[in-house]
């Protein structure tokens, strides 16, 4: 049913603006418990002036303590008895920054964030009396806890699942040209391939981890990366020798019809800067004598454009060679196959005692395309084109208390090593502080779509409903990191590893929530790694997790 912002005291100012900083398209805010406690004015709320809003992890509330049973599961009961078109719940807390250091900050209440479909908002009809009547219980029931800081809000949002030769090793092993080693990123075994089944072009989604099985080497991603999931369309798959086989490949076509102009550009670049340089140094050559130009002064000079131009004929040699490369080895989606579906339950929710989402499937990567001694077992690249994750600003991204020491180091290769995995406990009670000395848990992912991105992992699982099915699971959700960060993942980066500051694995991507017709994702989810590999080894007891080969 739609609604209207207006029969729920809502100004279109405030429905539109009040989650500003969230992501680049902030969410519609459709109602919020406290708007007689904390009324909206034009120019932000009535603490001051307008600021931005950057979402954080709770953790150590009484909230955290009685969600799973005593709230969760009665709060999507009275959201189901009530008639509320639900996508997702989460729990956040908001604080809002007056200036761009943070130095002036808010630290709002605990939020019961409840995401509806992203419906027209002017189309008649409204939720008011559904929305009014499950805040009401809502409230009713946290009281009856003894839990009466929390408030409860509602936003338009919806939920949805991000979907040739020896890959060449992540770090340029004879020349640390910064450039080339971004623009040889896709075709390198770092985590984070841009992956789709050959047979499925279109779907692109995220290769997450290498797993060792015996002799084998697995990768691991999502099931929707690899397989449709419709209703009459969701099974499981098992490889069979009798069957024509299920192959996984690299780049889909959308990601090689990109890949290819961005290495022919470079390349023109590179020669057009060669010209230039010899243009600059045939003039030189070619002037008369100068009175007040000492011959040395020109001699000096000419040294300079030769030793340029020299720099310049390698970088060319280099996108030359990756140009050839990438034509001769990777022009057809043949030669872009690099394994074969190995098995993929199919796509579950509400699985276990714990009831996550089983979104899952295992290739076999072909031996020869992971070639020794270049092949470095799961690691990260960090190094991005864009300048807000520099290497030192990463660094004091992930660094948030300026007196407390930080676990993160940013390697000097700029590659993260894979250490293991984080337990349910490290998840959800993390030993970190933020700026404000609040516990917090800064993750790292790094996705085929968006890149290397840091986000804000909270403390209480939330709960997401199936779109298509109505299913309700479980999910480890990840906000965005605040204004000049904008997403955290957008669609493809469906099957990337969330990792901690140490390399730890907390989760795999699964999927967000945000604007169904656009690419702004307010809040990622996760399957937890630690279930997720109980069940990988229940089927293959002797899968692992394969270690990094780096020193």
């Amino acid at each position: 049913m739609p609604f209207d912002p207006a029969t729920l005291s809502l100004s279109s100012d405030e429905a539109i603006n009040y989650y500003f900083g969230v992501s680049t398209m902030p969410p519609r805010l459709i109602y919020r418990s406290d708007h007689l406690d904390r009324p909206w004015k034009a120019t932000g709320l009535s603490e001051g002036p307008c600021g931005f809003k950057v979402a954080t992890g709770v953790f150590g509330t009484r909230l955290n303590d009685v969600w799973d049973v005593e709230v969760g599961p009665v709060l999507l009961r009275i959201l189901d008895e009530e008639g509320v078109p639900w996508s997702s719940v989460d729990v956040v807390r908001f604080v809002t920054c007056y200036d761009d250091d943070r130095q002036t900050q808010v630290k709002g209440p605990v939020v019961i964030w409840i995401a509806i479909e992203d419906l027209p908002i002017h189309a008649p009809g409204s939720l008011t009396s559904e929305i009014l009547n499950s805040t009401t219980k809502i409230l009713k029931l946290l009281k009856a806890l003894d839990i009466c800081d929390v408030t409860v809000e509602y936003r338009a949002s919806t939920h949805i699942r991000l979907r040739g030769p020896p890959l060449l090793p992540p770090v340029l092993l004879q020349d640390d040209d910064q450039e080339a080693a971004l623009l040889r990123k896709p075709l390198t075994h770092a985590l984070s391939l841009c992956i789709c089944a050959s047979d499925r072009q279109e779907n692109q989604g995220t290769m997450g981890l290498y797993l060792k099985m015996d002799d084998k080497i697995l990768g691991l991603t999502c099931h929707h990366v690899l397989f449709p999931t419709l209703a009459t369309s969701n099974n499981e798959y098992r490889f069979s020798r009798s069957a024509p086989r299920k192959t996984v490949q690299l780049l889909g076509t959308k990601a090689f019809s990109e890949l290819l102009p961005a290495v022919q550009s470079h390349f023109d670049n590179a020669n057009a800067a060669c010209a230039s340089k010899a243009s600059e140094i045939q003039l030189l050559e070619s002037r008369q004598p100068v009175h007040d130009v000492s011959h040395s002064e020109v001699i000096q000079e000419l040294e300079r454009l030769q030793d340029e131009l020299s720099k310049n004929e390698k970088i060319k040699k280099a996108r030359k060679e990756l140009l050839d490369y990438v034509r001769r080895g990777y022009g057809t989606p043949e030669q872009r196959v690099i394994g074969q579906v190995l098995y993929s339950p199919k796509l579950q929710f509400d699985v276990g005692e714990e009831g996550f989402t089983e979104d899952w499937a295992l290739f076999e990567i072909d031996e020869d395309r992971l070639k020794e001694p270049t092949f470095r077992g799961n690691v990260i690249e960090l190094r991005t084109a864009t300048e807000v994750y520099s290497p030192t600003n990463f660094q004091q991204l992930m660094y948030p208390r300026q007196n407390a020491s930080t676990e993160f180091k940013y390697p000097k290769d700029g590659l993260l090593r894979i250490q293991g995995m984080l337990s349910k406990e490290a998840l959800l009670k993390p030993n970190m502080q933020d700026q404000a000395g609040e516990p917090c848990l800064l993750v790292i992912k790094n996705g085929s779509a968006t890149g290397t991105t840091i986000g804000r992992a909270t403390g209480i699982f939330s709960f997401v409903r199936d779109s298509v099915t109505g299913q309700v699971s479980k999910e480890w959700a990840i906000y965005n990191y605040g204004k000049g960060f904008n997403y955290f993942s957008e669609g493809g980066d469906s099957g990337s590893v969330i990792v901690n500051g140490m390399g730890c694995i907390g989760g795999m991507l699964t999927g967000g929530s945000g604007h169904k017709l656009g690419p702004t994702i307010d809040v990622t989810y996760a399957t937890p790694m630690c279930w997720l590999m109980d069940r990988i080894k229940e089927k293959y007891p002797r899968a692992y997790i394969h270690p990094s080969g780096l020193s």
